[in-house]
């Protein structure tokens, strides 16, 4: 959804209505980087509100109409006086940090209305909820939130905070110092330091309300008021099992309806458990389905060879239904891969989730890198329509229910017989890594976000069966040992984003399997030659390295190669145009790029090889306005999707983005940003 704020007092729908048709028009499939030049055949057409769309979809055309179009709106301002005015006061500002649901949760009203008679009657100022996974702890406490968030008269400020199993509570005291608008702490202060009172002879009141899985846990932090919440009863079950079913199916047929109660009493009254398998049947419009699931879900030779409480146990079945309800099984990879990142980690879809999916191999057979992300937009659908990914606060992220992610690992490592091996220690504050015979037989490998500076000498091949691992995000890493990759011979996915890398041995040519490579947020200045012996290298993530050297024939010679990003690179260096022009590659290379807004750079656009498309160009300088006008357009550049971005252009002020568009399939614009007194809705997430 486009969120628009406009400063103007005037009706400003005509020329914004002619801003979105003039854009609409501007595809860069047909005429991009065409270096013979030229226009569009189309001729001139009327959109919107009578006003003309001009025939040029080029990039540069596109500009010259939206300043025209930026005149136009002062005009208007300036005449603004003499009119009267539609709104003299804009919208207010959202105040909520939730959403409020249209619909109040089934069975919790109860304990919110208790614990909030209990904080307003003042009795106690520490409050634990607790239950077990999926019981709807979180719920409860959202709408307590929500409560305070709309009544202001108690407290001044209302905070919320994620603490995982493993989360450090250094952390946890920055997070809560960041809330609270504590400038004054630092990174590098103790905990001891961050918990210290700020001295002011009279405090103002402070309620910690907490959810736990364990009662144990209420007793340690001394809740003087702990608040149980249990399993629905029947009827509860029943009504939450509707909310989330199609009701035209449960109405249609009295056999079905009967199934889906006999299923809601197997999730024995777990909320998590009636709206995992509500909604994977939700699909469902035959009785055989019903009934087949049904069966499933209560095949005791199944579930008698998996060794898991009671609690667990019925999540389990839930979670498997769900898991094998879903459309095939390139969705049902996507979803593992979601429990590669921390507990409760808000995951961003489409820099770092879905091309995940496709440094997996999940999405592959498309031309140029836009197909993939369409594919990966589609299973990103499913896995919401499914719940098993839920909605963030932001568009640009999802994250996995901690006891999903908790059933996704038990699924790929955590029970006898599995085929696959994982090995997860994501977000939890490692400073070394486990022990070699801990994870020496995985196939897969996660140490995001951790605390780790170094690894350790290994021989070879000490994990004969690892195809993947991931270090991204040890900000403190800042070597790779030769042996390392002389350990991995399977190894098709390495992410060493974010780290504090400055250069990598020459020994990484042993990495004969490798797929995917990620460099970004590094210090690495220099691509030593050894990495053009990378033959079945596909993916290169090189953003935001001070990257300034490049042997001449590293990039050039990766045959395989189909997505290059090297954008937030010094725009002074030249190799990426000694590199793209002798592409020899056997695919169609979709490139991220981020160069200087030179008449040189811009014509050496225009002669890219065929076999090269930009996916991505940021164009930065501070002359762009009084560059010659170009026709930037390519056949082959980003027949799908394309990003576009200007620098210090002319309606930018200083290093903000002047002008983004995003365009997917077939010219239908998907969402804009301009900064012309309005702010849209960004779907790039970088």
């Amino acid at each position: 959804m486009a969120c628009i704020k406009l400063n103007l007092n005037v009706d400003v729908n005509k020329w914004l209505s002619g801003l979105k048709a003039t854009l609409r028009l501007g595809c860069f499939s047909c005429n991009c980087f065409n270096r013979t030049g030229g226009t569009s055949s189309n001729p001139t057409q009327q959109a919107g509100d009578d006003v003309p769309i001009i025939e040029s979809s080029n990039c540069c055309s596109i500009i010259r109409r939206a300043a025209k179009k930026l005149d136009e709106a002062n005009e208007l301002m300036s005449r603004a006086g003499a009119l009267d005015p539609i709104a003299t006061v804009g919208p207010p500002e959202p105040t909520l940090m939730l959403p409020i649901s249209h619909q109040s949760p089934v069975g919790i009203e109860s304990y919110v209305e208790d614990i909030v008679g209990y904080v307003d009657g003042g009795e106690g100022n520490i409050i634990g909820i607790y239950g077990m996974g999926g019981i709807g702890k979180t719920t409860v406490l959202k709408r307590i939130q929500q409560h305070y968030l709309l009544k202001h008269t108690i407290f001044d400020r209302v905070i919320w905070v994620v603490a995982s199993k493993d989360c450090q509570l250094k952390r946890l005291q920055m997070n809560i110092a960041k809330s609270l608008g504590l400038q004054t702490l630092q990174e590098n202060d103790d905990e001891q330091t961050c918990a210290t009172e700020r001295g002011q002879q009279q405090q103002p009141r402070k309620v910690v309300v907490f959810t736990t899985r364990s009662e144990i846990v209420c007793a340690q932090m001394k809740a003087e008021k702990k608040t149980k919440v249990k399993c629905l009863d029947s009827d509860q079950a029943w009504k939450l099992f509707e909310q989330n079913s199609d009701g035209d199916v449960l109405s249609s047929d009295a056999g079905i309806k009967f199934v889906a109660e006999e299923l809601a009493k197997e999730c024995a009254g777990l909320p998590l458990a009636l709206v995992t398998v509500a909604r994977a049947m939700s699909g469902k419009r035959s009785w055989e389905a019903w009934n087949d699931a049904l069966h499933q879900i209560r095949d005791k030779h199944e579930w008698t060879t998996i060794a898991l409480q009671e609690d667990s146990l019925v999540m389990y079945k839930a979670f498997k239904l769900s898991y094998d309800s879903l459309e095939n099984d390139s969705v049902r990879e996507c979803l593992l891969c979601c429990a590669l990142w921390p507990e409760d980690y808000e995951i961003f879809k489409f820099s770092k989730l879905i091309p995940c999916w496709i440094g997996c191999g999940i999405i592959h057979e498309f031309n140029v890198i836009n197909e993939a992300f369409a594919k990966g937009y589609s299973h990103l659908e499913a896995l919401g329509a499914a719940s098993l990914l839920e909605k963030c606060d932001s568009d640009k992220v999802v994250k996995m229910h901690d006891v999903i992610r908790d059933m996704t690992l038990l699924m790929v490592s955590g029970l006898k017989g599995n085929k696959r091996k994982w090995i997860v220690k994501a977000g939890i504050g490692l400073s070394d890594l486990p022990r070699q015979e801990e994870w020496q037989e995985a196939e897969r490998a996660s140490f995001m976000i951790n605390e780790i500076t170094y690894l350790q000498e290994y021989g070879a091949p000490t994990f004969p069966k690892l195809s993947m691992l991931i270090l991204h995000g040890n900000e403190n890493l800042k070597t790779i040992p030769p042996s390392l990759f002389a350990s991995l011979p399977r190894l098709t996915y390495l992410d060493l984003s974010d780290c504090c890398i400055t250069e990598l041995p020459k020994e990484i040519c042993s990495l004969t399997e490798l797929q995917y490579l990620n460099l970004s947020d590094n210090r690495i200045i220099r691509l030593l030659i050894e990495f053009g012996c990378l033959s079945k290298l596909e993916y290169l993530f090189l953003r935001y390295t001070g990257l300034e050297t490049v042997s001449n024939g590293t990039i050039a010679n990766l045959l395989m190669l189909q997505w290059l990003d090297i954008r937030g690179i010094p725009l002074a260096s030249d190799w990426w145009w000694d590199e793209l022009k002798c592409y020899k590659g056997r695919h169609q290379l979709s490139v991220g790029i981020h160069i200087n807004a030179t008449t040189d750079n811009i014509e050496r656009l225009n002669m890219l090889p065929l076999n090269v498309s930009v996916w991505e160009l940021i164009l930065d300088g501070e002359h762009i306005s009084k560059l010659p006008s170009y026709d930037l357009g390519t056949p082959q550049w980003g027949c799908r999707a394309t990003n576009f971005e200007m620098k210090h252009g002319p309606f930018g002020q200083g290093g903000y983005r002047a002008f983004t568009i995003l365009i997917v399939d077939n010219g239908h614009i998907v969402g804009f940003f301009g900064w012309l007194d309005m702010y849209l809705n960004l779907l790039d997430d970088s």
